[in-house]
């Protein structure tokens, strides 16, 4: 795959507009912030939610031991679930470097949020 344009999401103001350019509409306006460590060694579990990271245009191999932010937004336009669905952001050093789209602790249709989400609803690709 090409290289893909980074994608600043340093300020809220910045998030929420890729989220909105990507088509999703956010039920609240303040996300959920957690400061989280990649681990250094992809277990499993990690290298799965990683290839689904890669699927849309993402790796997160590049920030392994690294601590990244992750935001947690509550969406209200998911297709058949107006409620309960999250699309989750992980930045570091100011650029997304993955993301999913879940509801509760499961992924839905394997979509992955901006990394693990095809974040993208109506199949749009994440990053263009």
């Amino acid at each position: 795959a090409a290289p893909q344009e980074p994608v600043a999401a340093e300020t809220e103001e910045q998030r929420t507009a890729y989220l909105q350019s990507i088509g999703w509409q956010l039920a609240e306006a303040q996300p959920e912030a957690r400061e989280i460590t990649i681990p250094a060694e992809f277990d499993d579990v990690y290298r799965s939610y990683n290839e689904l990271q890669k699927e849309q245009g993402f790796d997160l191999s590049d920030f392994k031991g690294k601590q990244a932010m992750r935001y947690t937004y509550m969406l209200s336009n998911y297709p058949d679930h107006p409620e309960g669905i999250q699309a989750n952001l992980l930045v570091c050093e100011g650029k997304l470097i993955g993301g999913r789209v879940l509801r509760g602790d499961e992924r839905l249709h394997a979509r992955p949020a901006a990394a693990g989400m095809r974040i993208a609803p109506e199949g749009r690709r994440v990053i263009q």
